[in-house]
């Protein structure tokens, strides 16, 4: 979570709007063509019109609120007991993981998984779910599984991502349920504990035990060790530091878990409150958001104003949604400068499923990759489970003097491995069609990757923004000059660094300070793209907006 955020966004990682000129007709004006709109009016050639584009990853997934580090520093005086527990819980695992010889690190590390749920044996009379996860436990130390999570293994961000909806545990945790975990944490009581976090995911997936028994064995030994190690810190720390007692230490973890708003009521409401500070003082004619979370539409608030948006604007979504709390949502404002054209649309889902398009993206990806990565980026790209299916939402619009834009919203993978093969792949169907393109894109470009990933395709903030550069894109930071935004401590759109409490621990302990977001473009019809960051105090306390007359103007540099 970045801290310089406002609006009170605690799970919206990042938000930047662009004020893209759109040229009006087929004439070489604008910034392109080096005439300026005065100079365009000159000449009695038409001024480029304002085409304005949000472009926000809203973080659907993202419900968990021990997700990112802590720091004592900046807690409230609510919260600050719950911190100082969460920070040394937060060194233990690390510590039980990377292998240290502290002795508390040591005896946790050495716990099995079968220690882990032992608790569990006593739950099996009752509990067919309980008795045959026991069944599954083995004696290997329970840290095995995290270190191979922490090598890249995906099994916890899937159970995590299975049981989405569940309550209860550490990862989960509730503000409604803090009291419980603190009272089992301070009575040892894993019985309980284990109890609960079963309890969250059969009562949300019945079918758990038949269906997802794998995956529940690794959320559960996750979870068994959380508290082990919690019950350790307390052991030596309660009453003698600053999380005091288990009464002090209950309060606090609930004030700490309410103010991280991640429950779907307050996290979709945040939401809401948001695009609608936005859109009442920018008025986008375009959002591009990734991880819309379709469980929001449950909340009745969220639901009626999603149904307000629906009604000023048209919603297009990716052909294949393979997770409804991740989906990538395109917004075009009904009656505004851009007019949707459904058949032209429907011709390039068609172009993309294609085999003459494969071909054609293959010979496009032949500069940036070599084999066996060409193979596999086409493979990525293309077929029901491609990103061009389940990460692509895109609509062809015709500008005010008709000419086509194909507008697209995408989201690369966490890993980075296909931002470039996703710019290359819409970039050749807009091409093919004859059309201009305009992109807002997650692209995941991190400010750096293991080599593992690097090999894969994955390119960083600095590699991106170099093949935008080499491929002629217009960008919404282009302005600032590529050197600057090239360098991550320099210029970024994220913020955040992830604790070892959540499950995706190839990222734990890892600062993540890069631009992913972009408003990108390429075509004659789209001359110029300049672009702000608006998750920034001066910002929203401007009182500014976009002036549509004459031009484009930002509120902050």
């Amino acid at each position: 979570r970045a801290k310089h955020w406002q609006w009170s966004m605690p799970r919206i990682r990042r938000s930047m709007l662009c004020d893209t000129p759109v040229l009006c007709s087929g004439a070489s004006c604008g910034p392109m063509g080096g005439l300026s709109p005065t100079s365009c009016l000159a000449s009695q050639q038409p001024p480029p019109c304002t085409t304005v584009v949000g472009q926000w990853n809203l973080a659907g997934l993202n419900s968990e609120p021990f997700e990112f580090t802590f720091s004592t520093e900046t807690a409230s005086p609510e919260t600050r007991c719950a911190v100082s527990f969460l920070v040394q819980l937060d060194a233990l695992v690390a510590q039980a993981i990377s292998g240290s010889d502290c002795e508390s690190a040591v005896r946790l590390a050495e716990t099995t998984v079968k220690e882990l749920l032992a608790p569990l044996a006593g739950l099996g009379p009752t509990s067919k779910f309980a008795a045959r996860l026991y069944g599954l436990a083995t004696d290997t130390p329970a840290v095995a599984l995290l270190q191979t999570v922490a090598g890249g293994d995906k099994i916890l961000g899937r159970a995590n991502t299975a049981f989405f909806n569940r309550q209860g545990g550490f990862v989960m945790l509730t503000a409604a349920g803090a009291p419980a975990l603190a009272c089992a944490v301070a009575n040892d009581d894993a019985s309980s504990f284990l109890q609960e976090v079963l309890s969250g995911m059969e009562s949300q997936y019945p079918e758990a035990a038949a269906e997802k028994i794998d995956l529940a064995l690794a959320l559960a030994t996750f979870e068994g060790f959380l508290f082990h190690a919690a019950v350790d810190v307390f052991r030596r720390l309660g009453g003698k530091s600053e999380f005091g007692n288990v009464d002090a230490l209950s309060v606090s973890l609930a004030a700490f878990v309410k103010s991280m708003g991640v429950c779907a009521a307050q996290k979709c409401l945040q939401v809401a409150r948001s695009l609608k500070y936005v859109g009442q003082r920018c008025c986008p004619d375009v959002w591009c958001l990734q991880e819309f979370c379709r469980f929001w539409l449950d909340e009745p608030s969220f639901a009626n104003f999603w149904r307000e948006m629906l009604g000023e604007y048209s919603c297009f979504q990716p052909v294949n949604i393979k997770n409804p709390a991740c989906v990538t949502q395109l917004l075009i404002r009904k009656g505004g400068g851009l007019t949707v054209d459904s058949a032209a649309r429907d011709q390039a889902l068609f172009r993309i499923a294609s085999a003459s398009f494969r071909d054609t993206l293959r010979l496009a990806y032949a500069p940036l990759f070599q084999e066996p990565v060409l193979s596999e980026q086409l493979a990525k790209a293309i077929g029901p489970d491609g990103f061009l299916a389940c990460k692509v939402a895109l609509a062809v619009c015709k500008t005010s003097e008709g000419a086509p834009l194909l507008v697209v919203a995408g989201h690369a993978a966490s890993d980075g491995t296909d931002n470039r093969a996703l710019v290359i792949a819409v970039k050749t169907l807009a091409e093919l069609e004859g059309y201009s393109l305009l992109l807002g894109l997650d692209a995941n470009s991190a400010a750096s990757f293991e080599q593992k990933s690097l090999d894969k395709g994955a390119a960083t903030q600095s590699a991106f923004v170099a093949f935008l550069a080499a491929y002629k894109f217009r960008h919404c930071f282009g302005h600032f000059g590529q050197s600057l935004v090239s360098e991550p401590s320099n210029f970024n759109t994220v913020r955040k660094c992830r604790s070892h409490l959540q499950c995706q621990l190839h990222k734990a302990g890892k600062p993540d300070i890069s631009a992913k977001d972009f408003v990108v473009a390429a075509g004659e019809q789209v001359q110029a793209v300049t672009g702000v960051r608006i998750n920034t105090f001066d910002w929203t306390s401007s009182g500014e907006g976009v002036d549509r007359q004459g031009g484009t103007h930002h509120a902050v540099a």
